[in-house]
Formats: C-alpha cells, structure tokens, sequence
C-alpha cells in the first residue's frame, strides 16, 4: 500500500513531516510557480515553524489551507520573523482550523508590519476564515487594498488591533465579522478609511479591551446603508464604540441594536422647553402657526434640531412616535378654543389636541400622542398652534417633547 505522501490529488497536498511538502514555505513557493488549479493544502497536526513572510502571489486560483484544529495545527513565528508579517495574501484564501501564534517569538507584535494576515494586492480579493485563533500579532487581519472580508468562528487574542480596514478602494468592500472573541486587544475593529464598505458585525465578545471595541473615522470610512452591529457583548472594559457621532448625517444610518452593554441606536429625540418660547399672533383664526421656542435642554439621536423643528437624518423607512406634553395660554379674551399639534414637512398636521381656554392668561395643561408611519430622510416635524379667533396672542409656557421611532 502506497504512503500518503505518494498518493498525489489533483487539488489537495498535505504539508508535515510525512506531507508532500515538509514546510508550509515550500508549499506556498510550489503554489506561486506550478498550481494549474484551485489548491488545498492540509496542515498536519502540531507546529509548522514560519522563518519569513509567506507571500500569496496573484493567481487566478483559489488556496484553501486546513488544519487539523485550530488548537493542534499551529503556525508558529521564529527567528527571522521581526518586523515582519506572517502572510502577505495577495489572490483569494480561505484558511479553516488553524492557529497563527506569535506568542513564542520575544518582542513580536509592536511594531505596525508585524501583523497575521496582510492583504495587499488589489483586483477582487475573497478572504473566508474559520475556526481561526491568531495570538500575538500588531493585527490580526489588516486590509490595505479592499477585500471581501468574511471572518467567523474566531478568537483574536492579545493583538494590538484585531481587524484593521484601512485603504481606497473605490470598488465594493466587505467586512462580515460574525461569531467569534476579542480578548485583550487594544482595539478590537479599526474602521480607518474606505470609500465604500458593507460592514456587518454581529454575535462578537469583546473582552478586556484597552481603547475601544469598534473605532471609526467617520471622515475617511464610508460604510453603506445596510451596515449593521448586532447581537455583540461588551464587558465593559474599554469603549463599545468610538468615533461615531449621531446628530450628524454621516452616521444615520448605521444600526446598533441588540448589543449587551450598549444601547439600541435608533432614532430618537428629546427636547424641553421651559419659559423660553416666543408668543405668537394667530393672524387667521383656525390656521395653525409654528410657535417658536428655545430649548432649554435637548437629546437627539440620528435627529438634528434646528429653526425650531426636528429632522429625521437616516435614510431607513421607521415609523415615529411622538408624545408631547406642556402648557398653553392665550392673553387675548375669556372662552376661546386653542389648538396644539405637530406638523409634518410643513403641510401635515399628524396628530393635534384641542384646549378649552376660558379665561385669558391661565395656563391650561394639554397632553396628546402622535404617530407618523414611514418617516424617511428630511422629513421634519415642528410644534404649531392656533386658535378659534383671528387676532389672538399664544404661548406654551412649558413643552415636554419626546420622538421615538419602532
């Protein structure tokens, strides 16, 4: 009966002692110069010692390396390898059950090049990792040159950044990170800079973290409008996010949700108004008119408030809640009927509550719900009044105004 090693497949080589390649090295160099065809190549159990950056050449075929596990097929970094990076991927990978340690190697991982899987050469580039731990290194996965990145069933440990998206790309990008551990890094996603990116993150732990779990440069990263972060834990140490700011457009349409330790980001707005608003003559009776106000203190949450409305940012369809609640006079004459509403995009009214005031200069409570179903981006919404009689001089002295949006 013939060795394995004599049993030669058309798409799979083992690498080990009694591989076809003793050395991972040797395989890839074989892969750069004779592969005909996709390849898979096998690690054996046990430590696979790495003296130089293994290089991935552009090739218009695939490599798959497969370990045993991920805890007994290990990469391991030696002497040689400072200031270097373990991979140098330049054509699509896919890499299964494999260990990438840096651990042994004494004064590896500060500096920037020293990082696990490095991505450098442009033109469609697929990265798939599975059942992956890498431990040790400055980044785990650093994306230079925009690549489909999908990175599940991981544990990232000990690494100054887990995942490093930083280049421009101007074709589609994708970083899907689902299912794996953070464990003390200093940031655990680093969203630093692409022109256009379809980030999905969900079902991550992130543990013991230094700085932040996800960092962004809302600046130079520009991610697309069905983004999402989900479903995370946080424990606490460290930032859950950093870099995003939710009164500004840029941001609106990113979604946080279902993340332990962080709240839910959807849009939203507070805003209260004590003594601070500005009668208003109802010219024309039964006519609504905007009341203007200074807000004595405001919340808003992929809303901006501005010219005495508030203005939906995101650009996905949610239905809007509003509850208002506040005071209302009028200083004209005795038994009038006052209205207080809400407008929307300075046409509709969508909800309005009627006040029977009767007598003038006595503040009257009102409090009313309001909802608005398919808000959309731009559309605003602002506080109006009126009165049953021409001539007539209003002011809400107090306004409790909360949105919500489901």
């Amino acid at each position: 009966m013939p060795k394995f090693k004599d049993i030669v497949l058309n798409n799979r080589r083992l690498i080990g002692q009694n591989g076809h390649f003793r050395t991972l090295a040797e395989a890839v160099a074989w892969f750069n110069a004779f592969a005909t065809d996709d390849m898979e190549f096998i690690l054996d159990s046990g430590e696979h010692m790495v003296y130089d950056t293994l290089t991935i050449l552009p090739s218009v075929h695939k490599l798959m390396l497969r370990g045993a596990s991920e805890t007994t097929s290990s990469i391991v970094l030696g002497a040689g390898m400072l200031n270097k990076p373990l991979f140098d991927i330049q054509t699509s990978i896919t890499m299964t059950m494999l260990h990438m340690d840096a651990s042994q190697l004494v004064g590896y991982g500060i500096l920037s090049t020293e990082n696990a899987l490095c991505f450098t050469a442009d033109g469609g580039v697929r990265a798939d990792l599975m059942d992956v731990r890498i431990t040790g290194f400055y980044s785990a996965v650093c994306d230079d040159i925009g690549i489909g990145l999908n990175l599940h069933d991981f544990d990232i440990i000990n690494c100054v950044y887990g995942v490093r998206i930083h280049h421009s790309n101007v074709g589609y990008t994708s970083a899907y990170i689902r299912t794996g551990r953070f464990t003390n890094c200093d940031v655990c996603i680093s969203l630093e800079s692409a022109p256009s990116c379809n980030l999905i993150v969900n079902q991550l732990h992130f543990r013991n973290t230094t700085t932040a779990c996800i960092q962004y440069d809302g600046v130079h990263f520009i991610y697309d409008i069905s983004s999402v972060v989900m479903n995370c834990v946080h424990d606490g140490s460290g930032a859950f996010e950093s870099g995003f700011d939710w009164t500004l457009a840029r941001d609106a349409n990113i979604d946080f949700h279902s993340n332990v330790g962080y709240s839910d980001n959807r849009p939203r707005a507070v805003a209260y108004v004590v003594d601070t608003a500005t009668p208003i003559t109802v010219t024309l009776a039964n006519t609504f008119y905007v009341i203007p106000f200074t807000l004595t203190s405001s919340y808003v949450y992929k809303m901006v408030y501005d010219d005495n409305k508030i203005t939906y940012l995101s650009d996905e369809y949610k239905d809007a809640r509003f509850t208002m609640h506040g005071n209302i006079l009028q200083d004209t004459g005795i038994g009038r009927v006052l209205s207080v509403g809400i407008r929307k995009n300075g046409t509709t009214i969508i909800a309005s509550m009627r006040v029977r005031a009767r007598e003038r200069n006595i503040p009257y409570t009102f409090s009313f719900y309001g909802f608005s179903p398919q808000a959309t981006k731009d559309d605003w919404f602002e506080v109006v009044v009126s009165s049953d009689f021409a001539g007539d001089l209003i002011n809400i002295l107090d306004l409790h105004w909360h949105f919500d949006t489901v």
